[in-house]
C-alpha cells in the first residue's frame, strides 16, 4: 500500500479573508456613506427645498401687492410643502403646514385732516398667513405675512425678508411737504390650515368691492400695529422715515411697548399728503358681487390764480371704467377745504347729467364750474369721490393755489 502524502496550502484560506476584507470593507462605506454624506446631502436639499418656499411666498406677497395696486385680482401660488427627497438613495420627505388667519393682528392708521375728518383705517384684524416646516436635517423656519410685510423667523430670531406697501417722500418741488403711500393689506380669507410633503395651492382674492382708495392732505398720520413681530416693524418704520431724511422727535417718532408700535408722522399743518389704499382679501363684504372698477383723474382749469382775482374755474373728473362690465349709475361727488386765501366759492353749474353709466374702457368726464374769489394767498383742495351701484370708490384730490 503506497504512502499519500498532502502539501498544505494557505491559498484557499486568503482567498476566503480576502472576501471578508472586501465586503467588511463595502459594509463600512455604506455605513459611512449613510452615516456622514447621506445627512448631508438630506440637509442640502432641505435647504434648497426652503429656498423654494421663499421663493413661493415672495412670489405670493408680490403679486398681492400687485393686485391691491390696481383694486382687483386672484393671486394663486403652487407652494412647496415638503422637501430633502433624494431618488432611489432615500425618497424620503420632509414636511410643512400652511395657515391662514384672519384673527391676527392688527394695524390702525389715524390721519386727521384739518376739519378734523378721521381719513385712515381700521384692520383690526390684519390676518396672516404662515408656512411652517418640519425639517429633518436642516434648521426649522418660518415665513410669515402680514399686512404686506414678509418675514423670517427661526430659532436665532426674526429678519424682515420682503418690505410692506408703503413709502415716504418729501414732495421735489417743495421740500416742506411730504406724501405718505399705504397700502394696507387685511388678510380676510376663510381660517384654514394643511399639514403636508406635497405641494399645496395658495389662493388670495381681492375684489373691487373690497379696496378703498383715500387721498387727502393731512396734519399728521399715526400708524399703531400690534404683531409678534414688532421689532421688526419698529426697524422698517425707523428706516422709511430717516431714507426721507425726516428728523426723529422733530418729524416723525416711533415708540415699541412689547408687541405694538406706534408710528407718527408730523410735519406742521396740512402738508401731509396721504394715498392710502386700503385692501382686504377674500370674499365681497355685501351679497351684491361688484363686476368693475374704475379709475379717477382730476383736473383744474386753470390750477392757480392771484389774489384778490375773482374768476372762473372748471373742475373736470375724468372717470374711466377699467373692468370688464359696464359701471353703473356713476355719481362723483365734490368736498373743498378752503385753507387760507379768504375764499369765497360759489357753483355755477354742476356736471350733467349729474349719473350715467360708463361702457369697459370708456371714460366720462364729469364738469363742474366755479366762481372763485380769494382776497389773499393760500389754497384750496377740491376732493372728489367717484363710485357707481356696482363699483368699488376712488378718492382724488386736486389743489388750487392763490399767490
Amino acid at each position: 500500500m503506497s504512502n499519500v502524502r498532502f502539501r498544505s496550502s494557505n491559498s484557499a484560506v486568503s482567498t476566503v479573508i480576502g472576501a471578508i476584507l472586501v465586503l467588511g470593507l463595502i459594509v463600512s462605506v455604506i455605513a459611512l456613506f449613510k452615516v456622514v454624506y447621506i445627512p448631508e446631502m438630506k440637509k442640502q436639499a432641505e435647504s434648497d427645498h426652503m429656498q423654494n418656499v421663499l421663493s413661493d411666498m415672495m412670489d405670493h406677497k408680490s403679486r398681492i401687492d400687485a393686485a391691491a395696486a390696481i383694486g382687483r385680482g386672484i393671486v394663486t401660488t403652487n407652494v412647496e410643502m415638503g422637501g430633502g427627497s433624494i431618488p432611489l438613495i432615500d425618497p424620503g420627505s420632509s414636511s410643512g403646514a400652511l395657515g391662514i388667519d384672519p384673527s391676527y393682528g392688527s394695524l390702525i392708521i389715524t390721519a386727521y385732516n384739518q376739519s378734523g375728518t378721521n381719513l385712515g383705517t381700521d384692520l383690526t384684524n390684519m390676518g396672516s398667513i404662515t408656512y411652517s416646516s418640519n425639517n429633518n436635517y436642516w434648521l426649522d423656519q418660518k415665513y410669515h405675512y402680514e399686512s404686506g410685510m414678509l418675514i423670517l423667523s427661526q430659532a436665532a430670531g426674526h429678519k424682515k425678508l420682503g418690505d410692506p406697501c408703503m413709502s415716504v417722500r418729501r414732495d421735489p418741488g417743495n421740500s416742506s411737504n411730504i406724501t405718505v403711500m399705504m397700502f394696507p393689506i387685511r388678510i380676510n380669507d376663510q381660517a384654514s390650515s394643511v399639514a403636508s410633503t406635497q405641494n399645496e395651492m395658495l389662493t388670495s382674492t381681492i375684489f373691487p368691492e373690497n379696496c378703498v382708495h383715500r387721498e387727502a392732505y393731512v396734519n399728521n398720520v399715526s400708524i399703531s400695529v400690534t404683531s409678534i413681530y414688532a421689532g421688526e416693524w419698529e426697524s422698517y418704520f425707523e428706516e422709511i422715515f430717516t431714507g426721507a431724511g425726516l428728523v426723529k422727535n422733530v418729524n416723525y417718532s416711533v415708540v415699541r411697548i412689547d408687541d405694538t408700535v406706534d408710528a407718527t408722522v408730523y410735519f406742521g399743518g396740512e402738508n401731509i399728503r396721504l394715498h392710502l389704499y386700503d385692501t382686504t382679501t377674500g370674499s365681497p363684504g355685501s351679497s351684491t358681487a361688484v363686476t368693475t372698477s374704475i379709475g379717477l383723474v382730476p383736473e383744474l382749469q386753470p390750477s392757480t390764480m392771484k389774489h384778490k382775482d375773482n374768476i372762473t374755474v372748471s373742475l373736470i373728473a375724468h372717470v374711466t371704467n377699467y373692468g370688464d362690465s359696464t359701471a353703473n349709475n356713476v355719481c362723483p361727488q365734490v368736498r373743498y377745504d378752503l385753507h387760507t386765501g379768504n375764499f369765497e366759492v360759489y357753483l355755477i353749474s354742476p356736471p350733467s347729467p349729474v349719473s350715467v353709466n360708463i361702457l369697459p374702457g370708456e371714460t366720462h368726464d364729469f364738469i363742474w364750474v366755479y366762481n372763485i374769489y380769494a382776497g389773499s394767498n393760500g389754497y384750496a383742495d377740491f376732493n372728489i369721490t367717484a363710485s357707481g351701484s356696482n363699483t368699488g370708490s376712488i378718492s382724488r384730490i386736486v389743489r388750487l393755489d392763490c399767490v
